[in-house]
């Protein structure tokens, strides 16, 4: 009799914790992430503390990008301008929440925090804001998807992306700052100059200190290095088996208490029969 009330207990607990993985899965389907707009205060910066195209709109026009018979030059163009113009700089909703992924989640919390931070393109973009490396990866991710050539370039202090166009070469593309250079980074301090740089960022609406910190860290050439999309694969694999295993394992959960709650009344209903000679 105990040992069946252990049964039904654990029936229970075990069809609940599935329910509520469930609409914890659910949560995230519904709802839209509000990223946190210039939270430091200072005057707003258009493209880089709040949106000057709507998200939805941009993942829009993001996919009849994808169909359109343009040059390679005016795709990696209009690409800048979705991402630059819909997502913005802010350290809110930089990390994976429980109902975006709560698997990473809880690895994130109870062992490393590196499972927190997101390499799924779609899901970065949706969030709608974060860093640097956030937006160049956007970048380098989504210009992979149309046929671009395209990779990741870790500056000291900053993160932009570079997309190869023909008969250019590379050029630096930093959608995070807003600026699509009409250069490749190893030419960075030569063509253009930091001074040169400096009132290019003054120009866009950053302050003065500010300006001249990003010029000098675009052209410091001593620890850039250099990476292609995905950064690192087996990231991106096990972020792509946790989405798929956030669903499966609450319908096991579920499907394993039902079928010990069956075997439980089929206990029961046998005794039963024995016991009234049914």
């Amino acid at each position: 009799m105990l040992k069946q009330k252990w049964k039904s207990t654990l029936a229970f607990l075990s069809i609940s914790l599935g329910g509520l993985l469930l609409m914890i899965n659910a949560v995230n389907i519904f709802m839209k992430p509000i990223a946190e707009i210039n939270p430091t205060g200072r005057e707003p910066i258009a493209n880089y503390d709040f949106r000057t195209l709507e998200l939805e709109k941009a993942q829009r026009q993001f996919k009849n990008l994808q169909s359109e018979n343009i040059t390679e030059e005016e795709k990696a163009q209009q690409l800048f301008a979705l991402i630059s113009g819909s997502f913005v700089h802010t350290p809110s909703y930089n990390h994976i929440k429980p109902w975006e992924n709560w698997i990473l989640w809880m690895g994130g919390t109870l062992k490393d925090k590196k499972f927190l931070r997101s390499y799924n393109p779609d899901l970065l973009w949706k969030k709608g804001g974060g860093f640097c490396s956030q937006a160049a990866l956007i970048f380098a991710a989504k210009g992979q998807g149309l046929g671009l050539k395209t990779r990741l370039i870790g500056l000291t202090g900053h993160v932009v992306a570079e997309v190869y166009l023909p008969d250019k070469g590379w050029r630096v593309v930093d959608p995070d700052m807003g600026i699509f250079w009409d250069n490749s980074i190893d030419s960075f301090g030569i063509h253009p100059s930091e001074e040169e740089i400096k009132h290019k960022l003054l120009a866009r609406g950053f302050s003065e200190e500010l300006s001249q910190k990003f010029a000098s860290i675009y052209t410091s050439q001593e620890n850039n290095f250099y990476k292609q999309y995905p950064p690192s694969p087996d990231r991106i694999l096990l972020e792509e088996l946790s989405n798929w295993l956030k669903w499966v394992i609450p319908f096991v959960l579920i499907g394993t208490g039902l079928s010990k709650k069956g075997s439980s009344f089929r206990t029961r209903f046998t005794r039963a029969r024995i016991q009234y000679g049914i």
